[in-house]
């Protein structure tokens, strides 16, 4: 105890000075939104180059499972691909009549951060708006949805992970036209919910959404 006393007495302006700079700077970040999104973005950008780092360490060890996941994806793609082709040549004059395709741009990334055994979950991905990205856009992997961006610096963007309990998603059950919305209720990482789904919709269980 006594020694805590002599350094608390011997620091005492630095601590003082310390205080009042935390208190400043607290001030100015409320009362001017500009500096305290600037400070946002460079920490954001801090913690996304920190991250990646790590990651770029770990990931050596993954390379196996994510080549294999990879090459389910590209499998899958390419079967959509030709099964789109396909359906195209046969109905392209009704379909450009009709039926206009809406284009999607995907923009590749790497998730650099994740959590999933918190009430909000978050993750951070290797693109940000150098890359194009921006708030609101949805992330999509091989399994499917996983979040929508947030917040956005130069090279990296913080997702709002599918498994956080402020998230809401618009889905539709695959060969119906039932809309629901689906929600994470915080219990497991591996079960969602789908509610707001009319009574007499024919869902059962196995059922793509």
């Amino acid at each position: 105890m006594q020694n805590l006393l002599r350094f608390i007495i011997r620091y005492s302006f630095q601590i003082v000075f310390i205080i009042l700079e935390i208190i400043a700077l607290t001030l100015v970040f409320n009362r001017n939104p500009l500096p305290h999104a600037r400070f946002f973005q460079l920490v954001q950008g801090a913690n996304g180059f920190i991250y990646h780092q790590v990651s770029k360490a770990t990931s050596f060890f993954n390379l196996k499972g994510e080549n294999a996941i990879l090459a389910t994806e590209n499998a899958r793609l390419r079967h959509e691909l030709s099964n789109r082709t396909e359906a195209v040549r046969l109905n392209d004059s009704i379909a450009t009549l009709s039926n206009p395709v809406v284009r999607y741009d995907y923009i590749p990334a790497v998730g650099v951060n994740n959590s999933v055994n918190k009430q909000n979950n978050h993750l951070t991905i290797n693109v940000g708006s150098r890359h194009g990205v921006r708030p609101d856009m949805g992330v999509v992997g091989p399994s499917g949805i996983v979040g929508v961006v947030r917040n956005v610096s130069a090279n990296y963007s913080t997702v709002l992970s599918v498994l956080n309990s402020k998230f809401r998603a618009s889905v539709k059950i695959q060969d119906e036209s039932f809309f629901g919305t689906l929600i994470w209720d915080g219990l497991s990482f591996r079960d969602a919910l789908l509610t707001e789904v009319p009574g007499y919709a024919r869902v059962f269980e196995g059922r793509p959404v």
